[in-house]
């Protein structure tokens, strides 16, 4: 059996409910995407959030 691998590429959204888990892993899958993502709704820690 012979395999062929050919690139694509990949697009579509996700709606999850907001966690500081989720938040990370949207992250660091962005960073790992390349190109341009967009992070909607993250969960802000209240030591990030401004006074």
């Amino acid at each position: 059996m012979d395999l062929i691998v050919k690139p694509s590429h990949i697009n579509g959204e996700v709606k999850a409910p907001s966690s500081k888990s989720h938040t990370i892993a949207a992250i660091f899958a962005s960073l790992l995407a390349g190109g341009r993502s967009k992070i909607l709704e993250p969960l802000y820690s209240r030591m990030l959030m401004p006074r």
